[in-house]
């Protein structure tokens, strides 16, 4: 998996969860609500502190120690990305009479996909940083942006 793989895995996981906000705007009690905003700002932080150590190695910066952080970043941002998911999962009724609505899929699958190929891409861009042109640099840091969850108000619309 390329670098340009792994941003457009991080970009699912970030379309996933803002749908999953929106469903839960829609069909969940206040209370509910509540709790899944928490949830979804909780992970929302863990992807914004890998997002940004991910900007920093994408930039030449930082040591190879870092990469330990933003593994570990990343298993506790997928990891409480599908806490969220779990709190939304009870709002959908299950297709065709089956118990499992298949929303625990959605960001499960992601957490699966991601994590070992981001970690094999961070450290392919940490071992060619020094040969990587400026311009492919600032690509993969506009692709980095664009990969942050926006707050939980305005995720999936209000």
């Amino acid at each position: 998996m390329g670098w340009g793989d792994a941003v457009a895995e991080m970009a699912r996981a970030k379309s996933q969860a803002t749908g999953l906000a929106a469903l839960l705007k829609a069909r969940g009690s206040p209370d509910q609500v509540a709790r899944g905003q928490l949830a979804y700002e909780d992970a929302r932080s863990e992807f914004d502190g890998l997002v940004a150590g991910l900007l920093l190695v994408s930039a030449g910066k930082g040591d190879p120690e870092e990469l330990k952080s933003l593994e570990r970043l990343l298993r506790q941002g997928l990891e409480k990305a599908e806490a969220f998911a779990a709190q939304v999962r009870p709002l959908v009724p299950a297709p065709g009479g089956s118990k499992d609505s298949g929303i625990g899929d959605l960001l499960g699958s992601v957490v699966e996909k991601l994590l070992d190929p981001l970690v094999r891409a961070v450290g392919t861009l940490w071992s060619a940083r020094r040969d990587d042109s400026k311009a492919l640099r600032d690509t993969v840091a506009t692709q980095l942006e664009a990969t942050r969850w926006p707050p939980f108000a305005s995720a999936g619309g209000a």
